[in-house]
């Protein structure tokens, strides 16, 4: 004769509360909604070239930057001037200050509108001073975008 079942009240819970958890997961990332788990809300990323070529005078550099809304609502994004829309700085290994993008300016519209989902895309190429860098190094460049940040890394070469 075998011996009776016990319930087991903590099987019980996580058999319940463990596909709730998958579904709620499931269910907030498809609508894009992924603040209430502490994500960002708005999430940058930058891509850059792993391999930078010097060369004589200025180096030109192309990031690809993607800002990301990942909340359920339309963020209005702001910048309090037209020439901090995005800026830029280059680090050299131990946080060593290398060059940023300085006085250069484009005035930009300083708010703009994000809906929910939506992607804003966009190249930017900016000019290094070949006389800074050194063959060889790995360098991160620290990217904004209306106060939003993301780093990327590239190798100088010659």
């Amino acid at each position: 004769m075998s011996k009776p079942v016990r319930t087991s009240y903590a099987r019980l819970a996580a058999a319940i509360l463990v596909p709730l958890a998958v579904l709620l997961a499931v269910y907030y990332a498809a609508n894009g909604d992924l603040s209430s788990f502490g994500g960002q809300t708005l999430r940058l990323t930058v891509d850059a070239p792993s391999k930078v070529a010097l060369s004589e005078g200025t180096t030109p550099v192309t990031l690809k930057l993607a800002l990301t809304n990942r909340s359920g609502a339309t963020v209005q994004l702001g910048a309090g001037d037209p020439c901090k829309v995005l800026r830029w700085a280059v680090q050299a290994p131990g946080d060593v200050f290398v060059q940023s993008k300085g006085a250069d300016c484009t005035p930009e519209a300083t708010s703009r509108a994000i809906a929910s989902g939506e992607i804003i895309e966009r190249t930017e190429t900016i000019q290094l001073d070949s006389k800074r860098f050194q063959p060889g190094v790995t360098y991160t460049v620290f990217v904004q975008l209306y106060g939003q940040s993301a780093t990327a890394d590239f190798t100088t070469e010659r």
